[in-house]
């Protein structure tokens, strides 16, 4: 691996750690493989990111210390905005409010996406299915709200799992027709010469 290799990794490795998109251990796996891959040893390599968090990097320069990981929230504004305009053509929405709707959406979200995974944790599941989500939409949502949740997922689920079988069935049927390239090609026949 050159050098400039080597520093454009561990360039990318630091900002992903403190940009917080990836938490310490994270960080620290991937030092010790960019270790392994150039052949630099482990002093020169935190040395030379200087954003390691531990109590032994503390002579770096404090701008060189990352900030706490944060989460990265994602915004729903524009998918917010989409469904209004669906729902009111006519209807605006000012930035304030945006913003406190999007934070009901990402709290709702975080309680669901809880709520199943620990119903999946205690039906000993590793995987969170469509079914642990209407599980924990029917025990958080109140009475018919639940219900037109659950319809609207329901829908929702059905319309991608129709969407993907089609999409299997057309690869499936792409590979097993064979070239139609090859079978296009024209083939005089010996006949035309006597014309």
């Amino acid at each position: 691996m050159s050098a400039d290799d080597f520093d454009a990794k561990l360039a990318q490795i630091s900002e992903l750690f403190q940009s917080g998109l990836i938490l310490e251990d994270e960080f620290k796996a991937r030092l010790l493989q960019l270790e392994q891959e150039s052949g630099q040893p482990a002093a020169s390599v935190a040395s030379d990111s200087a954003v390691q968090n531990t109590p032994s990097d503390a002579t770096a320069a404090p701008e060189a210390q990352p900030t706490p990981a944060k989460r990265s929230s994602r915004s729903y504004a524009p998918y917010i905005y989409n469904v209004l305009k669906q729902v009111h053509p006519d209807t605006g929405i000012s930035r304030n409010a945006m913003s406190i709707v999007d934070s009901f959406v990402q709290d709702i979200f975080e309680r669901i996406a809880s709520e199943a995974g620990n119903l999946a944790r205690y039906n000993m599941k590793k995987t969170i299915t469509a079914r642990e989500i209407q599980t924990a939409v029917r025990l958080l949502l109140p009475g018919e709200l639940a219900t037109h949740a659950v319809s609207e997922g329901s829908k929702a689920v059905s319309k991608y799992s129709a969407i993907t079988e089609q999409a299997r069935e057309d690869v499936d049927k792409d590979e097993s027709e064979p070239d139609t390239d090859e079978e296009e090609q024209e083939i005089p026949l010996e006949n035309d010469d006597d014309e």
